[in-house]
């Protein structure tokens, strides 16, 4: 069964529940816990008492007080009334039998408008339910004894999350644009070697007395190609590293078989 109003301040007197409470705060079946600090993310982790929160942006709260859960209950966080008709969303875990910490939920504005939160405010209420014997492995998770915010993260607000998404997909299609470009230029480097072959070839092979003259001009012809494409891909890195030696490669070797037959020509 849940813990009425005189029982909740009894065991939080006795120092068994919850500490640095406030006694106005106690009501029928729960007690309002009041915010303290407020953790938000602005390129980096930020904390502070007050804070405008934006349509959409999220923050971590911490409270006053800390509570000592016993072994035969459980703590359960609710938001309050008055947060729900803000448009406020609260997330909490339940705490486990056990459990001693300070209060840790993240808020969200999830109104259109902006909603200004700061020290001292309660948005949300923490319940305590009594179960029927004590539990045989109280909490001692990586959480207990958590007092600040040092293992909780930071949370963008919307904005930041919008202009990450949109930075993230420009330089997407940014790097869509090179690879069109250096794709374009590749084949048209291709075409052109190609039709220069066949021209080249045709018109000059009946005036080239020896097979060396021809070869002489398709070493040519082919490492120029080979050079271009290589240089394409190292402008727009559109291809493997391997790929690309091996061009650079056809190159050198089109290059001195070159200077090889230009002596028998």
């Amino acid at each position: 069964m849940y813990l009425q109003k005189e029982e909740l301040l009894q065991l939080s007197q006795d120092n068994q529940l919850i500490d640095a409470y406030e006694k106005h705060n106690f009501h029928n079946i729960s007690y309002d816990l009041r915010l303290d600090s407020i953790q938000w993310v602005d390129h980096s982790p930020q904390v502070s008492v007050s804070h405008v929160l934006k349509p959409g942006d999220s923050v971590f709260v911490s409270t006053m007080e800390t509570i000592q859960v016993p072994n035969d209950m459980m703590g359960i966080i609710i938001p309050r009334n008055s947060s729900i008709r803000m448009g406020l969303d609260i997330a909490a875990p339940v705490y486990q039998p056990g459990h001693h910490t300070r209060v840790f939920v993240r808020v969200t504005n999830i109104a259109d408008n902006e909603i200004t939160i700061s020290q001292g405010i309660s948005l949300f209420s923490i319940m305590f339910y009594r179960l029927e014997k004590d539990v045989t492995d109280p909490y001692e998770g990586i959480y207990t004894d958590q007092f600040d915010f040092a293992d909780v993260k930071g949370v963008h607000s919307v904005q930041t999350a919008i202009a990450k998404v949109a930075q993230s997909e420009k330089s997407e299609i940014a790097s869509m644009v090179r690879n069109i470009y250096a794709t374009v230029l590749t084949l048209m480097s291709i075409f052109i070697a190609m039709f220069s072959i066949m021209i080249i070839n045709g018109r000059l092979l009946p005036e080239i007395h020896n097979g060396y003259g021809v070869i002489f001009i398709n070493l040519v012809l082919i490492g120029t190609v080979a050079a271009f494409v290589g240089m394409v891909s190292v402008l727009f890195d559109t291809i493997s590293h391997k790929i690309r030696n091996s061009l650079f490669g056809i190159f050198v070797m089109c290059f001195i078989g070159a200077m090889f037959f230009v002596h028998f020509m």
